[in-house]
């Protein structure tokens, strides 16, 4: 037709028809129109007359080329609107095999839920993943989906050498899937050995870590059938989702060896300064009461100075561990009945020690009655400790006033003091871990930021909170709420 319409009003006269078929179906004339649209070939829309005698019109000639070209255009727009589906579908697969793939954070589950997941994709086929094994050179089985027990059993015991992978490896490009069936000539030592469990037509794709080939992946049918173009495009998209995949959670294995290091690095080095750091400590305490003799008072500022300077370094150094135990969740809660006001006697007891201005008055408001806690006793201690100790080193005169009262299903803590404050646009920050207020290299307050944010995390663990009114000048108050039922687990972070 080279896209021009055909008309043949004299059937019968025409040699190259076949008149018994013609007159089989009463056929006088006929009509063939192209189907194209955009220089693509769709097919031919043809129309016939029965009647004899009669003939295609030029008004009819032009009715049906109309309805050609409309008929050529409604059919690319199904052929488009097909496409589409079919790339929605893939898109939808793909997307739901990406988002468990990426979630699972070791390599073990993420080679697990790729024979899962992409064999469910793939109309159930049988899966398996091969890995390299570089100090045996060896590929070995790491997981599979949909095998039978006794074909389980034999996949553990295969170790395949290097070299009889050498022809598949050959074939196999590097973001691609290979289709491989009884009758290939290549593969041939990969095909029997799936053979061998039962399984016939096979699609491989390789498995790398960034540019690290490490593995194969397969699927396979227990017939002979073949596998479809959208199978070799599902297949070839999770080719790239396993490797990141893969990436993933060989970053998160490092991370977490790093951060095991750095654990075991603090635990050892808050060991090892603490130690020195208590006999000094308590040779000053033993000079200051004057154990080993009478000292004259510029000797005594001294040692004043001296043991201030030491336990402001250990309270870093503990502050630190505690951080780093917080960080990575390796402090459990034990709870316990806390009767809140044995608690704060204690407290008050031993915020005697702690270091304290003579202008200073640690003022303690306790209702008679109080309830019952069940919650981490020491956790709480160390919020209250900590908040007293803030206080008393940010107020030069006046007050430090802790208050406690019971509030909806729990009891409510509140230390206010009198001293320097802070501006509002701090308050948003103090919380956060090594932040200071005044960061400039002459403060007057030591520390590093730490004791707050240690306060916030400790009240995470207890399902408390934790808020703060604070004018510059005037003073704070930190006001800790603790429910009566703290929660048996940790939160996640």
């Amino acid at each position: 037709m080279n896209g021009h319409s055909v008309v043949i009003n004299d059937v019968a006269r025409q040699p190259w028809c076949s008149g018994e078929f013609f007159a089989h179906f009463h056929l006088a004339a006929l009509i063939a129109v192209p189907l194209r649209v955009r220089e693509r070939h769709l097919g031919a829309l043809v129309a016939a007359l029965t009647t004899p005698g009669r003939r295609f019109d030029v008004y009819q000639v032009e009715l049906c080329r109309g309805i050609a070209q409309q008929l050529a255009v409604g059919l690319e727009a199904v052929e488009l609107y097909r496409q589409q589906q079919e790339e929605a579908a893939i898109s939808s697969v793909l997307a739901r095999v990406s988002q468990e793939m990426i979630a699972a954070l070791n390599t073990p589950t993420v080679l697990q839920r790729l024979c899962s997941l992409t064999a469910e994709a793939l109309a159930e086929p049988d899966s398996c993943t091969i890995l390299w094994q570089a100090k045996g050179e060896l590929y070995v089985p790491a997981a599979s989906w949909g095998l039978t027990p006794q074909q389980e059993e034999t996949l553990q015991v295969l170790q395949i050498p290097c070299a009889a992978m050498t022809d598949l490896l050959a074939i196999l490009p590097e973001d691609e899937v290979v289709e491989l069936g009884p009758s290939s000539a290549t593969g041939s030592t990969a095909i029997a050995v799936l053979q061998q469990l039962g399984l016939q037509t096979t699609l491989f794709l390789p498995l790398r870590q960034g540019q690290q080939f490490i593995g194969l992946q397969s699927w396979s049918f227990r017939q002979a059938r073949h596998f479809t173009p959208r199978h070799h495009r599902i297949a070839q998209g999770v080719s790239q989702i396993a490797a990141l995949a893969l990436a993933h959670a060989n970053l998160f294995a490092a991370l977490q060896e790093a951060n095991r290091l750095k654990d075991d690095f603090l635990g050892t080095m808050s060991h090892e300064l603490r130690t020195p750091l208590n006999i000094i400590i308590g040779y000053s305490s033993l000079l200051l009461e004057e154990t080993f003799g009478p000292l004259a008072a510029p000797q005594t500022n001294i040692l004043y100075r001296l043991e201030k300077a030491a336990r402001e370094l250990l309270d870093l150094i503990n502050a630190t561990l505690d951080l780093s135990r917080l960080q990575s969740r390796r402090i459990p809660s034990i709870l316990s009945a806390v009767n809140v006001t044995e608690l704060l006697a204690e407290l008050e007891a031993e915020s005697q020690s702690l270091p304290q201005k003579s202008a200073v008055q640690l003022l303690w408001h306790t209702p008679p009655a109080l309830p019952t806690l069940n919650t981490d006793r020491v956790k709480l201690k160390m919020v209250l400790k900590n908040l007293i100790t803030n206080a008393l080193k940010f107020t030069e005169n006046g007050t430090v006033t802790i208050s406690i009262s019971a509030l909806k299903d729990g009891v409510e803590f509140s230390v206010s003091d009198t001293g320097i404050g802070l501006p509002q646009e701090a308050l948003s920050l103090i919380f956060e871990p090594f932040q200071q207020i005044d960061s400039s290299p002459s403060r007057r307050y030591g520390g590093v930021g730490l004791g707050l944010y240690i306060v916030q995390q400790l009240l995470r663990l207890l399902g408390g909170t934790i808020s703060v009114e604070s004018e510059v000048g005037k003073g704070s108050c930190f006001r800790v709420w603790v429910p009566l039922q703290a929660p048996q687990s940790m939160p996640s972070g």
